[in-house]
């Protein structure tokens, strides 16, 4: 019992410190340790009496242990390797138990190491080794590392299979290897997944805003000035340091990492190669990137890539690490020179980096065959929604190398659309990144990047110099439109000649008002938007495309109509009208008034509260403005669409007319205008056409011409005189 205790304290030691090594490799593993009961003792002294007859306790191995349980086999394999840095290992009494397997079998796999603390631990990661206390005792442990569906196998169906007292028939072994074989399957499933994710992943980069950087910084540091336990203080600093680098702050970098470097294997804080590399890194790049110690900052960085030679093949997962640092370097390194050197190595590690690439081209041509690899990595990226705005830069830079201007075009519209609907102004990083995109066109010969260079800095200036956009009643066309010329008279309708989507974007330059597209001209679409040009189209396929792109929705100037009369007049027309905005007000809130009314009497039961009838229900004061707009729209629009057909409202009561007065002809023209009007002012609000209906998100499935409705949906609203005559107000032949 005595012997026991020492077992129990080195089986406590042995689990914290297993705990901080694989943390790195695998933050969510498991670990369960135990020391022999005397028991268990006895049994297996009983059991094995003939090989332990000298001495129990030296020759007995696993009178403690520990269990690690990670996710997947390339984890395993990187946590074995690193056991071998902390511990010595009895290899004669370890091994793979698999490796009894034959080549067709399947059954229990694990990795079983027999080890003892080296002589010289004394700290494993911050976990304090009483190093006298285990090594003078020469004590051993076994440490079981598996993944966690071999564990599910083993802890199932080991002990059952071969530690119990009952005999297995033929079919529970039958059905344990089949189980068996399932476990390896999936493991090789779940590897071949994390390598091809982890791939793609390879170059991506964080891109949160401004407001959660800074609140994620006030929070760790609010934590480290705490925190006593020299590790911990560490780890928070890395990860300030990478919130730093997302917001360019270098100087902050440096000078908050730069005690740890002093420090580092000095003290009580020692570290792994994993965390020394990381340190070594992060404070070489603030240096690099900050334009000094220029010699100093290459050595850190060579010493943390140093680290990453033995990696490269068996420890996939860190090498793709050491990859992330040269892209990092790539893109961020001081000089010029420096640069191209960190370039030309980035390439040589990892030949399709697209932001690599990318950067390499303002200082040399690259083979078309790389270009077009670089291409697909970063159009896997965008396809997977990351890197955003960089992603669209990169592409832009490598289409224009590869002759694609109009492509080149599309990805740097797209980029500049991120910043319109995306960017903060306090995000340093990524108004450099746009910065350093104006500096490369602007030094590119050629029409397309000074065409591509002029839209940055409009967006550039309208962003973060604050430049209005000053609105205009012109309306600009690819072609003539009979519709278009006869709902928006008063306006200057004007023509865009070029024939080819770039000569057309370029005439936009410095124009005002709207766009008008009847075709499926996007790249002509977007431009405008980023020019602040609001963009009317009536091109369904367009239409569906941009109303679930948020960058799109998110300038509020993309309006998504159906190519009618009725509707592009209720957009044009001007809501000029001879009641006052306390009149309209009344009649609005009065129509909604009936209309909530009406509702719950529809749909009224026992025990239904005023809630539970959605939020178009609500009482005016507490109405959403979207709904209130379209009340508010509809009482100014009425005078003007009856007005068409010579009528008036004023306060006379006597000789005022109903709906009995208009004939079917009337009654079909009074609405087929109120829903051309609904259209418009519902994509003026910022709705637009989805053949499936979402408020959340703006859709309406009933945005489209007059005739595509259903007899249902074709009605006349009869009460709209009702809400005027409960103002005070009725209508009379003019």
């Amino acid at each position: 019992e005595n012997i026991r205790e020492d077992y129990v304290a080195l089986c406590d030691t042995l689990t914290q410190a297993l705990e901080s090594v694989s943390k790195p490799v695998c933050p969510s593993v498991l670990i369960q340790g135990r020391a022999k009961k005397p028991d268990s003792f006895t049994e297996k002294c009983a059991r094995k009496a003939e090989k332990y007859k000298k001495s129990h306790f030296k020759m007995m191995t696993d009178l403690c242990g520990t269990r690690v349980i990670l996710q997947t086999t390339g984890q395993v394999a990187d946590f074995c390797e690193l056991l071998e840095q902390y511990f010595d290992i009895d290899w004669e009494n370890s091994e793979n138990a698999g490796s009894r397997l034959g080549n067709d079998q399947f059954g229990y796999i694990s990795q079983h190491f027999i080890v003892s603390l080296k002589p010289e631990t004394a700290n494993i990661l911050g976990v304090e080794i009483d190093t006298y206390r285990f090594n003078e005792t020469k004590m051993k442990a076994e440490i079981q590392v598996r993944t966690l569906a071999q564990h599910i196998n083993a802890d199932t169906l080991h002990d059952r299979l071969y530690k119990s007292t009952v005999k297995p028939l033929d079919e529970h072994w039958r059905e344990g290897s089949k189980i068996a074989a399932m476990a390896e399957v999936l493991d090789s499933n779940l590897r071949a997944f994390v390598d091809k994710y982890d791939r793609y992943s390879l170059h991506q980069q964080s891109y949160m805003s401004a407001e959660q950087t800074e609140e994620e910084l006030r929070i760790l540091k609010a934590m480290n000035f705490m925190e006593t336990y020299p590790f911990t203080r560490f780890t928070n600093a890395l990860k300030m340091a990478a919130y730093h680098r997302n917001l360019g702050q270098y100087p902050e970098i440096a000078a908050l990492l730069e005690p740890f470097v002093r420090e580092e294997g000095k003290g009580e804080l020692k570290l792994d190669t994993m965390y020394q590399t990381r340190l070594w890194f992060e404070y070489g790049l603030a240096l690099l990137a900050l334009n000094r110690q220029i010699n100093k900052a290459n050595d850190y960085i060579f010493k943390a890539l140093d680290n990453y030679v033995w990696l490269e093949t068996d420890r996939s997962e860190l090498w793709q690490e050491a990859r992330r640092f040269y892209a990092f370097i790539a893109l961020t390194a001081g000089t010029l020179a420096h640069k191209r050197d960190w370039l030309d190595r980035a390439l040589r590690v990892d030949f399709t980096n697209p932001y690599a690439c990318a950067e390499l081209l303002s200082h040399t041509g690259l083979d078309h065959s790389l270009l077009q690899g670089a291409v697909s990595v970063a159009e896997d990226h965008l396809r997977g929604g990351v890197n955003e705005p960089e992603v669209y830069f990169a592409l832009g830079r490598l289409w224009l190398a590869l002759n694609g201007e109009e492509q080149s075009a599309h990805y740097y519209v797209d980029g500049l659309l991120f910043y319109l609907s995306e960017t903060e102004k306090g995000n340093a990083r990524v108004q450099q990144i746009l910065e350093r995109e104006k500096a490369y066109l602007r030094e590119k010969r050629g029409a397309v990047p000074a065409l591509l260079y002029e839209l940055m800095n409009i967006v550039y200036n309208r962003i973060y110099d604050g430049e209005p956009v000053i609105p205009a009643e012109t309306v600009w066309t690819p072609r003539g439109c009979a519709v278009l010329e006869e709902s928006a008279k008063g306006r200057e309708i004007r023509r865009l000649n070029a024939g080819d989507a770039l000569g057309r974007v370029k005439e936009l330059i410095g124009a005002r008002g709207y766009l008008f597209l009847e075709d499926d001209e996007e790249l002509l679409a977007k431009a405008a938007l980023i020019l602040g040009i609001r963009v009317i189209s009536t091109c369904r396929p367009l239409n569906i495309r941009f109303a679930t792109q948020a960058k799109i929705r998110k300038t509020g100037g993309f309006c998504s109509l159906p190519c009618e009369r009725e509707s592009l007049a209720g957009l044009f027309t001007k809501r000029e009208s001879y009641l006052s905005a306390e009149q309209i007000e009344a009649v609005a809130k009065n129509a909604h008034e009936r209309y909530v009314n009406d509702q719950r009497a529809k749909d009224w039961k026992p025990g239904k509260t005023p809630v539970d009838f959605g939020e178009r229900a609500a009482l005016w004061g507490n109405l959403k403005e979207t709904y209130k707009k379209a009340n508010l729209d509809q009482a100014a629009y009425a005078p003007i669409v009856f007005g068409a057909l010579g009528y008036v409202f004023n306060d006379e009561k006597d000789g005022a007319l109903g709906f009995d007065s208009f004939t079917a002809e009337e009654q079909e023209f009074l609405a087929k205008t109120e829903h051309g009007r609904w259209n418009a002012e519902r994509v003026m609000s910022g709705w637009c056409y989805y053949p499936k209906r979402d408020n959340e998100k703006l859709l309406h499935n009933l945005i489209v011409a007059w005739d595509e409705l259903s007899k249902d949906d074709q009605y006349l609203d009869k009460s709209v005189l009702s809400n005027f005559e409960k103002t005070g107000l009725y209508l009379h032949k003019q």
